[in-house]
């Protein structure tokens, strides 16, 4: 064996196995043909399966070793001679070939082409017609390229599986007619990249198969559809529901006619906000924590649980109720309340009417009853108060307002005996202010109170018990809870539906149209619904009961990609984008309302991936026939029951290694988001933190040269768009149009910046401390 394959590196091999383990080795996978020699013996190969893995057709019968020096050689005799000869042939032949082309197409000695000369001589046409007149003895092309004559090709040796070749390359396009092609691209940024020549025999001859190693696959072209930003004229609805049209006039109080197709369902939506009563129940019956919620005020998982601060938990079971003592309280997760907001500070998320209810037994001092408390934001506080032997305070917050309001001395509200004590704050709806209740077992103690600031409920806020905002300095001994209670007034919609004829509408009733597609139970063919101003060009609106029809071509479907087992595994969940979430949409201010046309968002039909808790999502925006989706991770209900709040703690925010794919309806892939080397989102090699230069808000200043693909958490995002380069307006035009925030996000980050989509986990030790102490002046607890 006198030519050397490979030696680089050693490999291990044991006793009756036929795998073997390199070290530092750089094998071709899927080279055939080879044998591995060990201490002068040589073993065949049955498969290459990476740089580090090889196969033996027949287990390894020496002993067992490890970092053994090793050579692969192949199978058939020195095919180093016929690269040699391939060599010298080239070499050889190279001067005559460069003196043939100067000939060709500068003459002898300055003198005419070779084209030239063929003119002069009767030739008729172009340089490339006479080009391709060229034809070799055998009626080919003449080409000023390699040309191989498979015919030529010697025997194949016994046991061989092919020739090296050594090939000369040219830059630039082909100068001959081809009359097969196949592109292959090697990017520059691999130099373990390179093109593999494979030949097979097929019933039409033998065919030559070109390919890559270590090189991604190239990314799909995208759509080929003409870029049009025109808008969706079109609004999606299903038989069986009332849906709506979506017209926005940007506040137009002009008079306007409409045209409706006769017997078509066409409607006007009157609205009535109205309340309605819900109350949650969480009754303590054992020790064991969490108890279970009852009730429709709050959603079914959001339990009770007891938490201990510090050490010791003195709480037991006393009459059948939770003996609290100090440090140890009650907390629910976020109960998710939300009311109205507005743009007044003064007023937005106030409730209509809201009751917080203790029942138990006070024995000492002035506990804290039951508080619902989001900081600096909002504060609704019960508990025994210092200024009489028998009274009740509450404490109303909105910001740094708060306010104290201490019920009457009366018996009812003395400590010692079994009570349910309630407090309810009741809104002054447009005007200042609100009224405030005392109860005791369930019937109203002194007169009604007035409160000079409006109670303000966030979705973040948690009911608790002993505590504030997981502060327990004020918690008490001996406090017995038999069951904490939260009943408000739900701000609700009543909708009533009237007959929208052909003929003048208001501005008002035009964006209040929908569709009663009630009685319909299949898809009904497309109608078109016109309204016109005054003076100004008709508008028309297709509507369609029915699923929305997406034509081949442009994007459809997007499909998760599961690479946590080394290969990509589809999803099975699909999603579908084709669910329409709001249509016909257009922006509210005035300046870009005329300056964008409008736009359909759509969601996934049917279940999205979850895998381990994590769901993988989808949102997408369809616009003529620009297609953009924001595919989004976020932890599911199971999880996080009071998503988007709740502690992260314990659970994992990492998402699977994964790509995505687009797909059209015809099956046709649009686009796969991967990174670019071609390897998953989220590997094991993706770092979590940055450890280039950072800017002076503590974010990462990445490059094109010096990039960052980081290990995504959930709460993240990606953007695909189907146009690489739709018009878009300049950052400046962005800045002078669109209102701007400079806000802290309470989510941690590397940096100590508050960044949107940050990991808690990205900082350590005492840079993360401090992050939390300047964001969250109340501890960890106060992080999202």
């Amino acid at each position: 064996m006198d030519f050397e394959f490979d030696t680089v590196g050693t490999v291990s091999v044991a006793n009756g196995s036929t795998e073997v383990v390199g070290t530092g080795t750089n094998w071709v996978a899927n080279y055939p043909g080879l044998e591995l020699n060990i201490d002068g013996l040589n073993y065949p190969v049955k498969s290459v399966n990476s740089k580090s893995s090889i196969t033996l057709v027949h287990p390894f019968p020496g002993q067992t070793a490890t970092n053994k020096a090793y050579t692969i050689v192949p199978v058939h005799p020195n095919p180093n001679t016929v690269t040699q000869s391939v060599t010298t042939m080239i070499e050889k032949s190279a001067d005559l070939y460069e003196r043939a082309l100067d000939i060709i197409e500068n003459g002898v000695d300055g003198g005419d082409s070779a084209y030239e000369t063929a003119v002069k001589n009767g030739f008729v046409g172009t340089e490339q017609q006479w080009l391709d007149s060229l034809k070799g003895r055998d009626g080919s092309q003449v080409g000023l390229g390699a040309v191989v004559n498979i015919k030529e090709v010697a025997p194949i040796p016994p046991g061989a599986s092919g020739y090296q070749l050594i090939v000369p390359v040219t830059v630039g396009d082909p100068p001959m007619n081809l009359t097969q092609t196949a592109q292959v691209i090697i990017p520059t940024d691999k130099p373990d990249s390179g093109i593999a020549i494979w030949a097979k025999s097929t019933t039409s001859g033998l065919a030559v198969v070109l390919g890559l190693v270590n090189a991604p696959i190239p990314l799909p072209p995208g759509s080929d559809e003409e870029l049009d930003l025109s808008g969706s004229g079109t609004v999606y609805g299903d038989p069986g529901t009332i849906f709506p049209l979506g017209i926005y006039l940007a506040g137009s109080t002009a008079n306007f006619t409409l045209t409706s197709p006769s017997g078509f369902p066409l409607r006007i939506e009157r609205r009535n906000d109205i309340t309605v009563p819900v109350a949650s129940d969480w009754t303590i019956t054992n020790a064991g924590s969490p108890w279970p919620v009852s009730g429709d005020a709050v959603g079914a998982s959001n339990v009770l649980y007891k938490r201990v601060y510090g050490s010791t938990d003195g709480s037991a079971m006393t009459n059948g109720r939770l003996r609290l003592m100090k440090g140890v309280y009650l907390i629910t997760d976020p109960l998710g309340l939300t009311f109205k907001q507005t743009t007044d500070d003064g007023t937005t998320q106030t409730p209509p009417s809201i009751k917080m209810t203790f029942n138990g037994v006070v024995n000492e001092e002035y506990p804290i009853l039951a508080t619902m408390y989001d900081y600096n934001v909002g504060k609704f506080e019960l508990r025994r108060h210092w200024a009489g032997s028998s009274t009740l305070v509450v404490t109303i917050g909105r910001g740094n307002s708060e306010t104290q309001i201490v019920s009457a001395d009366d018996p009812a509200f003395a400590a010692g005996s079994l009570k349910s004590w309630s407090v309810e704050f009741i809104d002054n709806e447009g005007s200042p202010g609100g009224t405030v209740r005392f109860y005791s077992n369930g019937v109203q103690i002194g007169p009604d109170q007035t409160s000079e600031v409006k109670l303000r409920i966030t979705p973040s806020m948690c009911l608790e018990c002993n505590s504030s905002g997981n502060n327990t300095s004020d918690s008490q001994n001996n406090l017995e809870v038999a069951a904490l209670n939260v009943a408000y007034g739900r701000p609700d919609v009543q909708s009533s539906y009237d007959v929208a004829a052909s003929g003048p509408i208001s501005a008002a009733d035009l964006q209040m149209l929908c569709v009663d597609a009630r009685g319909f139970s299949t898809p009904q063919a497309p109608v078109t619904v016109r309204y016109q101003a005054a003076g100004q060009d008709p508008y028309g609106l297709e509507v369609v009961v029915g699923d929305m029809i997406v034509p081949s071509g442009r994007a459809f479907k997007v499909v998760l990609e599961d690479w946590s087992s080394g290969e990509g595994v589809a999803h099975p969940n699909e999603l579908i984008m084709t669910r329409p979430a709001a249509q016909n949409c257009r922006f509210e201010d005035t300046s870009l309302y005329g300056a964008q046309a409008p736009w359909t968002e759509v969601l996934p039909k049917g279940a999205v991936p979850n895998i381990g808790g994590i769901n993988y999502y989808c949102e997408g925006i369809r616009m003529g026939t620009y297609v953009q989706f924001q595919l989004g991770y976020d932890w599911d209900t199971t999880t996080m029951p009071s998503n988007p709040f709740g502690d992260p703690q314990g659970k994992n925010s990492y998402m699977v290694p994964h790509k995505w794919l687009i797909y059209d309806n015809a099956g046709t892939l649009l686009g796969r988001i991967e990174q670019p080397n071609g390897q998953p989102l989220n590997t094991t090699a993706s770092p979590v933190s940055w450890s280039g230069t950072l800017d002076g808000r503590a974010n990462p200043m990445v490059t094109a040269a010096n990039k960052w693909y980081p290990k995504g958490t959930v709460r993240s995002g990606i953007i695909w768009r189907s146009h690489a380069e739709p018009p878009a307006y300049s950052q400046q035009d962005i800045w002078n149009r669109v209102p701007t925030y400079d806000v802290a996000v309470p989510f941690g980050s590397q940096g100590a910046a508050s960044v949107n989509g940050g990991d808690l986990r990205a900082g350590t030790g005492e840079q993360l401390t401090r992050l939390i102490h300047q964001k969250c002046p109340e501890g960890l607890a106060g992080v999202a």
